[in-house]
């Protein structure tokens, strides 16, 4: 009891600290309605590329949109992107773009730059907006558009995982990983992590949290000292700070789709 007791005030202290990371970026496109009109349980958050109108299309048209669908199923599909590069062709993609909403509905942009070194921003794009539209789900599946998964035994450990816990991220957890593994990346500073593993953390092809859990992260990602890499930062440091468990399940889990942008 004594260590719960201390966790909990070292997770109100941390929530206590100024924001170091204000996230204030501008909706561009925002379905406010939409986790209220489906009276959603489940939502479905895609991060996804601006310019990756066929991934988009192959998640609708894969079992996940099928299952969004239908009604019984209270789910919701939703893509999270962000601004096109400055180009030549950012006036038109950005028109595509919106007539792709205006199909579907289903896309929250916001007009931060979508580039790898923003990928941070995009997933605290995610946490945010579903902390202030989205907070009466049962839970939060959040996931790349270049995977596929089993619907059926996502939802599953889902429903399972959130009887158990009040708070928890699951998925497939990468435990003592030298940093040194992921500075192939474009923009890895060395200044990004000093220690020379990263915390425990979940891949962020595939994430699932209750709606508790997103709020938590959300307030600790605008208060913690920001790294690159955003599935480290989130669900090892972020987590870490609000004392959210990770979790994983053998049926968690996704592979990757071959589909071209």
């Amino acid at each position: 009891l004594k260590t719960e007791l201390e966790a909990k005030k070292n997770v109100i202290t941390f929530l206590t600290k100024h924001v170091i990371n204000q996230h204030d970026f501008e909706y561009v496109r925002n379905p406010v309605n939409a986790c209220v009109e489906t009276k959603s349980e489940i939502l479905f958050a895609v991060l996804s590329a601006p310019g990756n109108f066929k991934l988009r299309e192959s998640v609708r048209n894969g079992d996940i949109g099928e299952f969004a669908r239908t009604t019984s199923n209270g789910a919701r599909l939703l893509f999270f992107t962000g601004a096109f590069p400055c180009n030549e062709n950012a006036t038109k993609l950005q028109t595509r773009l919106s007539d792709e909403y205006h199909n579907h509905g289903d896309i929250v942009q916001e007009d931060f730059l979508d580039v790898f070194q923003n990928f941070r921003l995009k997933a605290v794009s995610m946490l945010r907006w579903t902390h202030t539209y989205c907070t009466d789900v049962k839970y939060v599946v959040r996931m790349d558009d270049n995977i596929v998964v089993n619907v059926s035994n996502i939802v599953r450990v889902m429903d399972a995982k959130s009887q158990q816990y009040p708070n928890f991220v699951v998925g497939r957890i990468r435990t003592d990983w030298r940093t040194s593994r992921r500075r192939s990346k474009p923009m890895r500073r060395e200044e990004d992590y000093s220690s020379a593993t990263f915390p425990p953390f979940v891949l962020g092809e595939l994430q699932g949290y209750p709606p508790s859990t997103v709020s938590l992260l959300y307030h600790a990602a605008i208060r913690a000292e920001p790294i690159l890499l955003e599935d480290v930062f989130i669900t090892g440091i972020c987590a870490t700070s609000v004392d959210v468990p990770l979790q994983s399940d053998p049926d968690f889990v996704f592979r990757h789709r071959h589909n071209k942008k």
